[in-house]
């Protein structure tokens, strides 16, 4: 198969600057973590863009805390003292108001059941690499097993510090991520012999509820089924989220703008998330509120850090629940691979997700929707989860390449484009 006519107008049409003026857009608001002030301007913002092509526009809120980190420290006190740059995880509790002294450092691998099997972690800290395991169940474990904190590592060649999302009202433990090398210092001393840290997170946590944001193009000829493209806007607290994931959320919006004036037979939704960072607990949600709703989708495709990276994947796997795969769609896969096949561009089908399961596609997935996910920050997240998450990474031509196959899948899909 080669592109139509309709198919390479509409390709034409799309444009990378006008993405990145979005991304652009989004990251001048702040850092997007729930209950922020920049969450609350992008929801305007998604809400104007919506409406101004036609959409119908309808806000779905859910329960979760809203989070502010006030301060916190890491402190080495024996065998010599200093400091250790850190960030608290989004929603990690606090300490006791003094802080917490550990006498021992207990190096956990990578935090899987294995590694924990036999290690005995009362009263002291739990010292972490990240990439493997959830860290909501990394910190479960450690705080079952006795821990009375956990410090986080991710190997990043960049040295940058990487935060990641935990429960929705608070993790059990207060939760720390630092540099890798300065973790190295640590599991080097504790390896070594006696070793005394000190922790001190200040948080607040308050329940409240955020929002996710439905916006409905209604269908032309068959409006009672929907395709479904899903972004999420929420970042975390330490990071603007150029690629993480405003990147996602812009080609939606081009998306928004190209099917507003050329109209689908079937509905589109557009589904902006929050809730993601920690375990996609906005769309858990959205999928419960609207289980009569879900019939109706024929198709959702996910699109997540697409702004940064070497390779664009549509995955094939995802595991949320270690040992369970999940499974992307055999034919939304197939007619993503043969756009970018006609449109000479690479699209890798073969990485599975081992620790963040399908991402925001996950809940449907489950739900038995089917579901597809690009993305570039799968295997490469580079600046993903970093304050150097920043606009000037985005590689801005490349915003047109996923952008470039949904809008031809979604043609095929819905039939409506021309086939030579």
């Amino acid at each position: 198969m080669s592109l139509g006519n309709l198919e390479r107008n509409l390709v034409f049409s799309l444009s990378a600057p006008r993405m990145f003026g979005h991304v652009e857009k989004l990251c001048e608001f702040g850092p997007r973590y729930i209950g922020s002030e920049a969450a609350e301007k992008t929801i305007a913002y998604l809400e104007a863009e919506l409406a101004r092509f036609g959409a119908k526009v309808e806000r779905c809120p859910f329960e979760i805390s809203h989070f502010q980190e006030i301060g916190s420290e890491l402190k080495l006190l024996f065998p010599q003292e200093r400091g250790f740059e850190c960030q608290a995880n989004y929603r990690s509790v606090s300490t006791p108001e003094g802080g917490i002294v550990a006498d021992r450092i207990v190096d956990v691998g990578y935090g899987t059941e294995e590694e924990f099997q036999g290690k005995d972690l009362n009263g002291t800290m739990a010292l972490a690499t990240d990439g493997r395991v959830r860290l909501s169940n990394l910190v479960d474990s450690a705080q079952k097993r006795g821990a009375v904190g956990c410090i986080v590592v991710r190997r990043r060649p960049d040295g940058l510090i990487s935060t990641h999302g935990l429960h929705r009202h608070g993790a059990p433990i207060p939760a720390v991520s630092i540099r890798h090398r300065d973790g190295q210092v640590l599991r080097d001393l504790a390896r070594q012999g006696p070793i005394q840290v000190f922790m001190k997170v200040q948080t607040d946590l308050e329940r409240g509820q955020a929002d996710n944001l439905l916006g409905i193009l209604e269908g032309q000829g068959n409006p009672e089924e929907v395709w479904a493209i899903v972004a999420h806007y929420e970042s975390l607290p330490h990071t603007p989220g150029a690629n993480d994931n405003a990147s996602g959320v812009a080609v939606a919006l081009e998306m928004l703008r190209a099917f507003s004036s050329l109209r689908l037979s079937r509905t589109l939704w557009f589904i902006f998330s929050t809730g993601h960072e920690g375990g996609m607990m906005g769309m858990f949600d959205f999928v419960e509120q609207r289980k009569k709703d879900l019939r109706r989708i024929r198709g959702l495709i996910n699109l997540d850090e697409v702004g940064q990276g070497p390779i664009l994947r549509a995955l094939k796997y995802g595991e949320l629940v270690p040992g369970i795969e999940v499974a992307t769609s055999e034919h939304l896969n197939s007619v993503l691979l043969g756009a970018a096949e006609d449109l000479g561009y690479q699209l890798d089908n073969s990485y599975t997700s081992r620790v963040g399961g399908l991402a925001d596609a996950h809940p449907f997935a489950e739900a038995g929707v089917p579901v597809a996910w690009l993305s570039k920050g799968v295997s490469a997240a580079l600046y993903g989860h970093t304050a150097e998450d920043t606009p000037d990474t985005i590689e801005v031509n490349a915003l047109k390449i996923p952008a470039d196959i949904l809008a031809v899948s979604l043609l095929r899909l819905d039939g409506d484009g021309e086939e030579i």
